[in-house]
């Protein structure tokens, strides 16, 4: 199994078309990427980048930047809004190769990956090791938590770390990934983790017309948590 190709139907049907930069990733990249950076004009590579919420940050950087995603209707949309872009990105499936022959200063994911077995995370980190330049970063934003809410859905168990739920708010995207501290160290192993947080957001609202259950499974509190961390490739 491969991306998930509900992805496809999802921007069809004009859903999660993020379009600001993520403010994690801006984070992370000047704080603790942009300052060890040799190459004043870095190449990047996102992994799903979607609706383009990041390109506009990229920009800003004068970066040469590349993607692939999933989509074809997506990858078409934003050729023709990012037409200086348009020879670099493409539609595939990261989880079996690039199609670059670039080496990338850094690599991107905000939450793309974690919509994948966990055999094809493993398969897409071993092109990112022979994408990346040496002393290259790989930013992960936004993996899902096994403290996120969702984790105990109701779903299928395709492995440890992967479902495709049946009920609650990720109904319908396809295979979603769970990772805990030891789990996202042990897939990144030859890397550096320079970078590692856990975010756990409790939501108490109370809305009369929806219950818990309705928008989380899990009932109770909706906790959406994740994890952001940086790897350098040494």
């Amino acid at each position: 199994m491969a991306f998930s190709t509900e992805w496809e139907q999802v921007y069809k049907n004009q859903q999660h078309l993020s379009l600001w930069p993520w403010t994690d990733l801006v984070s992370y990249f000047m704080r603790y990427v942009k300052p060890n950076l040799k190459n004043e004009r870095p190449k990047i590579l996102e992994l799903g980048f979607g609706a383009g919420a990041n390109i506009p940050f990229y920009k800003s950087l004068e970066a040469d930047f590349y993607g692939i995603d999933g989509s074809v209707s997506i990858v078409d949309k934003i050729k023709e809004i990012y037409k200086e872009y348009k020879d670099n990105l493409f539609c595939g499936d990261f989880t079996k190769s690039f199609p670059f022959e670039e080496k990338f200063d850094v690599i991107v994911d905000r939450g793309s990956l974690t919509h994948n077995y966990t055999k094809d995370i493993e398969n897409t980190i071993e092109t990112i090791k022979k994408s990346l330049v040496k002393n290259g970063y790989f930013i992960g934003i936004d993996w899902f938590s096994k403290s996120h809410s969702e984790f105990n859905s109701k779903g299928i168990l395709k492995d440890a770390n992967t479902k495709i739920l049946t009920e609650g708010y990720f109904t319908g995207l396809g295979t979603i990934h769970f990772s805990d501290e030891q789990h996202i160290r042990e897939l990144f192993k030859d890397f550096q983790i320079i970078k590692m947080e856990h975010k756990v957001h409790t939501d108490y609202t109370k809305d009369e017309d929806k219950t818990d259950r309705d928008i989380f499974a899990g009932g109770g509190n909706k906790v959406f948590a994740s994890w952001n961390f940086i790897a350098k490739l040494t």
